[in-house]
């Protein structure tokens, strides 16, 4: 657990990095809302660090999820579809989870 700890605060610190301040406060707008990125999932197999960072894009209306891993200390992208469903660590291997779709038919 404190491994997991750990290792959100170094992502936070990567990520954040890539959010620029200004010293005079402006109003909130959908612009702001698109550069924040959510991490979850932190997971380790090994030495190896795992995450999914969640961020919403204007140009589908939506959140997208990708699975990233911590190497030389920066977040290198390992999905890019942005459906990305989640994963698990089962024998030191990663098993993806998928999004199943349904669709309803009108009677």
């Amino acid at each position: 657990m404190k491994r997991s700890v750990l290792y959100s605060g170094m992502i936070a610190s990567i990520l954040l990095g890539g959010i620029q301040s200004s010293v005079a406060q402006k109003p909130v707008g959908i612009d702001f809302f698109t550069q924040v990125r959510s991490v979850s999932n932190v997971k380790t197999i090994g030495n190896d660090v795992f995450f999914t960072i969640r961020q919403a894009s204007t140009k589908d209306d939506k959140y997208t999820t990708n699975l990233y891993q911590l190497v030389d200390g920066k977040a290198k992208q390992l999905t890019n579809s942005g459906r990305f469903g989640g994963y698990d660590v089962l024998d030191n291997a990663i098993v993806f989870r998928t999004h199943v779709q349904a669709t309803l038919c009108g009677i």
